[in-house]
């Protein structure tokens, strides 16, 4: 039983290590492209609140069907919020590589790059509020 949880708490440390490294990159990519970044950060936010709003009104969700509703809405929300943000700014010449390209070619990809802005930023904000939890699962027990 000792070694099981032994192991347990190993594959939950490299669990969060790879998680750690994905949101340094995420962290990396939103600096640099803040324009991209700030609509779907934005609307991620806004669906994991709206989550939470609706989980808290249906008291009967198991935690699991709980998460998968926070994870879901914070996705629904972020990807079109994203998409639809970074378009705008660069139909606007706004943080786009490229201001003098085509009005349609910099509207598309501000689409496509805005949606995958979205999609690491709804993966993002519910791994934010993990951050508790972990400090509480290596936070050393006290001898009873």
């Amino acid at each position: 039983m000792r070694a099981m949880q032994r192991r347990l708490r190993l594959w939950t440390v490299i669990a969060f290590l790879c998680v750690g490294v994905i949101l340094v990159w995420l962290t990396d990519l939103a600096v640099r492209f803040p324009a991209a970044a700030i609509p779907a950060i934005l609307s991620a936010v806004w669906g994991y609140y709206r989550a939470g709003q609706l989980a808290a009104k249906n008291p009967s969700l198991l935690p699991n069907e709980s998460a998968r509703l926070i994870q879901g809405h914070t996705l629904l929300w972020s990807i079109p919020g994203g998409a639809l943000g970074y378009a705008v700014l660069a139909g606007l010449a706004v943080g786009v590589p490229a201001p003098d390209a085509d009005l349609g070619w910099r509207i598309f990809g501000g689409a496509v790059f805005g949606a995958a802005a979205g999609a690491g930023a709804g993966c993002f904000v519910p791994l934010i509020a993990l951050i508790p939890t972990a400090i509480r699962l290596f936070r050393p027990r006290r001898a009873a």
